[in-house]
């Protein structure tokens, strides 16, 4: 008897010893495995391309994911500043001046950080000490939006909010970008619902160049599971935020010029690697200002005034600016075009009783001022959200 148990005690132990060996090995390559996939998903970072909250999709572009917290934040900023990336980049720059940080010039800076950047920090100091209270600035810019994506933010940003002060920059490119269609852009992606589309109907065939897309899209969205995909994304989110990946990718990116002066702004003294990277700057606008439509241009000052009233009938004070340009981006438009655009712009404002600001007839902008041929640098930032805390301040 005492032998039988002997002898299953022993087959006992040589199967056990296996299978620990087994779900050893079995941890060890899942592992090796999950640091692999996390590793992986740091670098290739799919998330940009999905922030399934309200009315989003698939194909969502996670430039615009800081959308989705201004549009439901509880309470309402003082100041709502639109714009483009002609307005987020000199924000970006300022508020790393004012925090001592080194000036960068990466990629992952400009492709990454800017996009998602929603804070004028320095404007916001600017104005509570020119107010004597607490001032919030809330920065809605989207780069490569539109005028009718701004006017799109604006609308969902009053359904359940009024700020103090809207302040619109624009420039020409809002106006004749052939690569925006209204329909394409990811802010309308994001923000359109089944009214935009009504809208959008009854200025083009809903049947085609995308609108049919659109609408699938909408009817297909992930709405009803916003709740538990938000929660989903957050999660994954917080996981790989500082995954090795990630650092490895930031590291390789992040070339930081300790001064402004290291990375010239000007060409005739800048590199002739800054030369070439200027005439870049420049031959890509040249794409973004040409082919110019007549339905593109119609229908972003339709979108103009579509904004300017809905300012004027929800009486919200509006800042509108013509933001600066370099001689060398003005060039590439025709003097006739410029001249028809700047008569269009002021009509429309003043049907509205809206005063049109030009900084450029205020304040002298040199070429040292800009970071390429559009962008204003730290310098010409500070020159203009100065200037703009000025008109801001006697609308609030």
């Amino acid at each position: 008897m005492l032998a039988e148990k002997v002898l299953v005690r022993a087959r006992e132990t040589k199967v056990a010893k296996p299978r620990r060996y087994a779900l050893l090995s079995c941890a060890v390559v899942g592992l090796a495995l999950f640091s692999v996939v996390n590793i992986a998903w740091g670098l290739i970072n799919p998330l940009r391309l999905v922030n399934p909250t309200r009315w989003s999709q698939l194909r969502q572009n996670y430039i615009v994911a800081k959308l989705s917290p201004i549009l439901e934040a509880p309470n309402a900023a003082d100041v709502l500043l639109l714009g483009s990336s002609l307005t987020l980049a000199p924000a970006m720059r300022c508020d790393d001046a004012i925090a001592h940080r080194p000036r960068r010039v990466d990629l992952w800076y400009w492709h990454e950080y800017m996009p998602t950047y929603a804070k004028a920090n320095y404007l916001q100091q600017t104005l509570s000490r020119m107010l004597h209270r607490d001032v919030q600035v809330q920065n809605a810019s989207v780069i490569a939006s539109v005028v009718s994506d701004q006017e799109l933010i604006l609308r969902r940003y009053l359904e359940s909010k009024k700020p103090a002060c809207v302040v619109l920059c624009t420039a020409p490119r809002d106006y004749i970008d052939p690569n925006c269609p209204p329909d394409k852009t990811s802010t309308y992606q994001f923000l359109a619902n089944g009214d935009d589309l009504l809208d959008l109907a009854s200025t083009k065939n809903l049947w085609s160049n995308g609108g049919l897309e659109t609408l699938w899209i909408r009817a297909c969205g992930l709405y009803r599971h916003r709740a538990e995909l938000t929660a989903l994304v957050q999660q994954c989110c917080a996981d790989t935020a500082n995954t090795v990946g990630t650092k490895i990718w930031k590291q390789k990116w992040n070339h930081i010029a300790t001064t402004a002066d290291e990375v010239p702004n000007v060409p005739q003294y800048a590199s002739d690697e800054t030369k070439v990277a200027w005439r870049r700057d420049i031959d890509h606008y040249r794409k973004m200002y040409f082919p110019m439509t007549d339905e593109q241009y119609d229908r972003q000052m339709r979108a103009l005034r579509q904004l300017l009233s809905l300012c004027k009938s929800d009486k919200v004070p509006i800042v509108l600016v013509d933001m600066p340009l370099t001689k060398d981006n003005l060039a590439l438009l025709p003097q006739e075009f410029k001249t028809k655009l700047l008569c269009d712009i002021e009509k429309t404002a003043k049907d509205n009783g809206v005063t049109v600001y030009k900084p450029n007839d205020d304040i002298h902008f040199g070429a040292k001022d800009f970071e390429d041929s559009a962008h204003l640098s730290s310098a010409g930032g500070f020159k203009f959200f100065d200037w703009l805390a000025g008109k801001v301040s006697a609308r609030i």
